[in-house]
Order: C-alpha cells, then sequence, then structure tokens
C-alpha cells in the first residue's frame, strides 16, 4: 500500500495529533527513541515526507518538549526516521485504513 504523500487531510490530521496527543518528549526519559518514534509515524504511516513531517514538528510538537529540540538536532532526527522507514507507507491515513472500501448509499425503507 502506497499512500500519496502529504494529503492535505493527513497533513491536518497531523497537525492535530501533534499538537495535543502525541506524547511530548522530556529530558531524561528516553526523548532520542520518543522523538525517533513520533517522526517515524508521520514519514511511514501517516505518509509525510521529512520536510512536511519536520516543519510540523518544530510548529506544533516541539514547544511541547522539554526542553525543546534545536532545529538541526529534530531534522537529524526526522531524516534518520525516513531513512530508516520499512513496510508499507501510510498504514495511519484514510486511504491505508479504508483504502478500497466503496460507500454504499443508505437503502430507502420501503415501509418500515
Amino acid at each position: 500500500m502506497r499512500s500519496e504523500l502529504d494529503a492535505p487531510r493527513e497533513i491536518a490530521a497531523a497537525a492535530a495529533w501533534l499538537a495535543s496527543d502525541a506524547p511530548p518528549t522530556i529530558q531524561g526519559c528516553g526523548g532520542d527513541n520518543q522523538t525517533f518514534k513520533i517522526a517515524a509515524e508521520l514519514v511511514r504511516d501517516r505518509a509525510l515526507t521529512p520536510e512536511t513531517a519536520l516543519d510540523l514538528m518544530l510548529e506544533h510538537y516541539n514547544p511541547r518538549c522539554e526542553p525543546p529540540w534545536l532545529p538541526a538536532d529534530l531534522h537529524k532526527k526526522v531524516h534518520s526516521a525516513a531513512g530508516s522507514a520499512r513496510g508499507d507507507i501510510g498504514t495511519k491515513t484514510a486511504e491505508g485504513m479504508f483504502g478500497g472500501v466503496v460507500a454504499v448509499p443508505p437503502r430507502a425503507c420501503g415501509g418500515c
């Protein structure tokens, strides 16, 4: 499965996830590994390019981290995650989760 990269709906969903639900890193509590996992989810599971993932992480995720990452260090993490990505791209996108599903309109009830 290969999803469209940087689909607008996926960018919006990733921004919302980063801003509120993605676990922020805290220095001394596995921050390097946590940040790598977040970056990997963006580039592999959510089908974002490394550039888009980095921009979103800097804007929506980094302010929640203690301390925030230096942009150059976050850049390295995102590009490392992108280079390590294996498996299907876009498994957490709408297309990846529901691709091939055809919506069937409801039938009118015949007197029920």
